[in-house]
Parts: C-alpha cells; sequence; structure tokens
C-alpha cells in the first residue's frame, strides 16, 4: 500500500474516534486539521500522555504519516496501540493497517485481522471492508485464531491484545 493512501485510511479512521473535548485538546484538535502540525504537537502530546484518546491518535498520526516531524511509524504505532488500549475504534482500525502492511510493526495479517475485527464489532464499515479483504490472504485456521484473539482483546477489557 503506498505512504499516501496509507495515511488517508489512518486519517478516515480517526472521523470514527472523535469526542468533545474543550481547551487545549480542541485547539489541538483544530490545529491538526489545518495541518499546523507544529500546533498541534505542542498542544496534543501532553494530552496524549495523559491518555486523551483523539489526542493519542492524532499523535500517532503526526508521526506516522511525518507531518511536521520526521517519520516514525514505530512512534505512531506507540500512539495508535495507546487509544486502541482504550476500545477508541479509530485506533483499533490504525493499528489493523500496520499489522497488514507492517509498517511501524512485523507484518502480521492475523493481527491486522483481529484488529479489524474488534472495530467492525463496533460498528465501523471501513473496519468490516479491510477485515473482509485481509481475509481473503489468510486460511480458515488463521481467521478462527484471529477471532478468537479479538474474543480475548475484548473480554479482558483491551488488556490482552497482542500489542507492540
Amino acid at each position: 500500500m503506498q505512504p499516501r493512501a496509507l495515511c488517508f485510511l489512518i486519517a478516515l479512521s480517526v472521523c470514527a474516534s472523535t469526542h468533545a473535548r474543550a481547551g487545549e485538546a480542541d485547539a489541538g484538535d483544530a490545529a491538526f486539521k489545518r495541518k499546523d502540525y507544529a500546533t498541534a504537537l505542542k498542544l496534543l502530546m501532553p494530552l496524549a500522555e495523559k491518555g486523551d484518546v483523539t489526542a493519542e491518535v492524532d499523535v500517532g498520526i503526526m508521526y506516522y504519516g511525518g507531518l511536521g516531524m520526521p517519520l516514525n511509524r514505530a512512534e505512531g504505532v506507540k500512539w495508535f496501540a495507546a487509544a486502541a488500549k482504550q476500545g477508541t475504534v479509530g485506533a483499533e482500525v490504525d493499528m489493523g493497517i500496520a499489522y497488514a502492511t507492517g509498517e511501524g510493526v512485523q507484518q502480521d495479517r492475523s493481527r491486522a485481522y483481529m484488529w479489524f475485527s474488534l472495530a467492525a464489532d463496533q460498528g465501523s464499515a471501513p473496519a468490516v471492508q479491510y477485515r473482509d479483504h485481509i481475509a481473503t490472504e489468510l486460511t480458515p485456521e488463521q481467521i478462527q485464531s484471529a477471532q478468537e484473539l479479538a474474543k480475548s482483546c475484548r473480554v479482558s477489557n483491551y488488556k490482552i491484545c497482542w500489542l507492540p
């Protein structure tokens, strides 16, 4: 997958994870959306470090896509994982994309299927499409294993999710 297309897919997943916040969070998210990445990072990083999921995803996208900073896919995945551990649909999709492409983590299509399934179970239509596409590259046994991983992740309230 091309990096530009990948960034577009990640940006789409963010739309599913937005929620209302006030003050610096709103200002940081607005700076991110207008592509003022220096301001966005300055405002969002402290929030991401405190566990704000939208800030975590935005910071992850900036690292993953090299937006306003040097490209660092592994650091981007770190922030996606932090948000995914909170059950954030967009971050789950982002984790699936990372595992599907092997960008920032070792490629693992079964884990990609797992993350797409988790997001699909929360109603993400793009995740359903990605999951169904990746399923064409897996054996029935791999799909069953990935479904069991997703169930374990969900039942453990995201404590057992095989994060990087």
